[in-house]
């Protein structure tokens, strides 16, 4: 979802979930100088936050956002807008939106992982929902197919990147889903693209030809075990 809400300065704002895209987020906020409450489950998650911001910011807090009582507990009420950046555990995204409206916070921003995701999230009330991987390929596609000479960047945080993976025997005359690609290797395949065109990934089904070259998003690991899989041709 590309959205026109926009945070005002001075926002205290809270930020739940700190892998690589809440981290992400969470560092650019303090960069613009918004002051930012931090909340994960798990303090070793605090590897994804830049150093400056660990030893430099004292809010944050380790404990379970999906129990009232324990947000209840520590500065989250203080936030004007919280951002749910949980992304593996869909249940945990949930009950922590719930858990925020509960608590009066004036907006509550939540990332989604599917259009039912999505959907469930509106039904309790967050004023915003996203989808940060629906994003980066509509500013991915829209820099590939634009008629500009000067495309469009793209920032990737830590360890993530973009790739482009020729189509192998491996996976021509599959669909998208069939692959089971984030399943076994935790990449996402965005899009597709030929010399014809760029072609999104929405449903799943879409089908790899010979043509196609894979357009992914992931860690550098995960995305080199893909390769490595996509080149076996056993």
């Amino acid at each position: 979802m590309i959205s026109n809400f926009r945070i005002a300065e001075g926002t205290t704002v809270c930020v739940i979930g700190l892998g690589r895209f809440g981290s992400a987020v969470a560092d650019k906020l303090i960069e613009k100088g918004f002051s930012v409450i931090l909340v994960d489950s798990n303090r070793r998650h605090l590897q994804n936050l830049p150093d400056r911001v660990v030893e430099e910011f004292n809010h944050i807090h380790e404990v379970d956002s999906t129990n009232e009582v324990a947000l209840r507990s520590i500065d989250v009420k203080e936030a004007e807008v919280a951002i749910v950046a949980i992304g593996g555990d869909i249940q945990a995204n949930i009950l922590t939106a719930i858990n925020l409206k509960e608590l009066g916070i004036p907006r509550v921003i939540a990332k989604a992982q599917t259009s039912l995701h999505g959907r469930l999230l509106e039904r309790i009330g967050v004023d915003l929902v996203i989808f940060p991987e629906f994003d980066a390929a509509y500013q991915l596609v829209r820099s590939l197919t634009s008629s500009d000479n000067m495309l469009n960047s793209l920032e990737l945080s830590g360890d993530c990147a973009i790739v482009t993976i020729k189509a192998t025997a491996k996976v021509i005359g599959r669909t998208v889903r069939d692959l089971r690609i984030r399943e076994r290797f935790q990449c996402n395949v965005i899009a597709l693209s030929s010399q014809a065109n760029v072609q999104l990934v929405v449903s799943g089904e879409e089908l790899i030809d010979v043509s196609h070259s894979l357009i992914v998003a992931g860690s550098n690991e995960q995305i080199d075990l893909l390769e490595t899989f996509m080149l076996d041709l056993e």
